[in-house]
């Protein structure tokens, strides 16, 4: 059996369910290991029914990152099974592998069901400063609504088309939940005095992307003129191959953008390039783009090259104001 709890008043997105999740299971694992607790019973029964029973895998990871989405109420699940007694003898005997053979998908027959709502109160424990629940009732059980409201109510998705797109809830992540998430190399998290109400900081700005209030011609002239200080400073260090790689055209300037790119002779010197296709010798462009409505500058290409665009750039732009990039690692607790 499985249960599915739903928090409606919670919003969340790709990047902080993962960090929900790896907090809960923190969590769970701290007061599991406090002797005589709750959890810890519950954790000792649970690998008594079976050893896979830890919580990594009580809190199932298709919250997260689910390629068929969860289940509705009241909604079936199906599977796919060997169609035919003849290739399960096969596969049973090893003459036919399992991914080979022929299967069909059937109705499991146990479609999940509403059994209630419960309602949570929380209150500031006074020792530690934590929010702690003070009560867990129920208020509603599978009679109080009907059929289609629980399918309503146990929707965890939001209509991305809709009209009005749901916010996500506000959050701030304190010290004692950062504890818990790994950082990316290099990254830490800090905090921001000046934020509003004060807090820590878990993201940056992209840094291809930064902002501008310039007219575009006036970017254009700007730019320029940082480009040939740029490149003359690397020919003096003697790094003519990265200077001539910077080398790029106006493509487009007009009153609301202006788009410079390197030049089409510096991704390959042949001038027929069929033989290294897929083979890493050809150069990708390297493109800016100042969008004026926006007051964005997009950076792309190579890394190399961006880091010297980046040089140019910087006395008359500034970073992103749009925090985007997680300095906690994604990829450590999406699993």
């Amino acid at each position: 059996s499985s249960f599915h709890l739903v928090w409606p008043q919670l919003i969340v997105d790709p990047d902080r369910a993962p960090v929900i999740r790896h907090v809960t299971l923190g969590v769970f694992q701290k007061e599991t290991m406090k002797s005589g607790s709750i959890l810890g019973h519950l954790q000792m029964r649970l690998l008594q029914l079976h050893e896979s029973n830890n919580w990594e895998l009580v809190f199932d990871s298709t919250t997260i990152n689910a390629r068929n989405g969860l289940r509705l109420p009241y909604s079936d699940k199906a599977s796919m099974v060997i169609g035919n007694d003849e290739e399960k003898r096969k596969v049973e005997q090893g003459k036919l592998s399992k991914t080979k053979a022929y299967k069909k998908r059937v109705r499991e027959e146990r479609p999940s069901k509403a059994i209630g709502r419960i309602r949570f109160d929380f209150e500031k424990d006074a020792e530690s400063g934590n929010d702690i629940v003070t009560k867990a009732q129920w208020n509603a059980d599978a009679d109080t609504f009907t059929i289609a409201e629980w399918i309503q109510m146990g929707s965890c998705r939001r209509d991305p088309h809709a009209g009005m797109l749901a916010e996500l809830t506000p959050w701030q992540l304190g010290p004692d939940v950062l504890s818990m998430l790994p950082t990316r190399p290099g990254e830490q998290f800090y905090y921001d005095p000046d934020g509003e109400g004060g807090h820590w900081v878990t993201h940056k700005p992209f840094p291809n992307i930064r902002r501008c209030v310039l007219e575009p011609e006036d970017f254009r002239k700007q730019f320029t003129e940082a480009l040939n200080d740029e490149q003359d400073a690397l020919k003096e260090e003697g790094n003519e191959s990265l200077m001539n790689r910077v080398n790029g055209v106006w493509v487009s300037v007009t009153s609301a953008q202006a788009v410079w790119r390197t030049t089409a002779a510096l991704q390959f010197d042949a001038k027929v390039p069929d033989k290294v296709w897929c083979r890493k010798v050809l150069q990708r462009p390297t493109e800016v783009a100042y969008i004026k409505s926006k007051g964005k500058v997009v950076l792309d290409g190579p890394a190399d090259v961006t880091e010297v665009l980046h040089r140019v750039l910087k006395p008359f732009t500034k970073l992103d104001d749009n925090a985007v990039m997680p300095m906690y690692d994604l990829s450590k607790i999406s699993h």
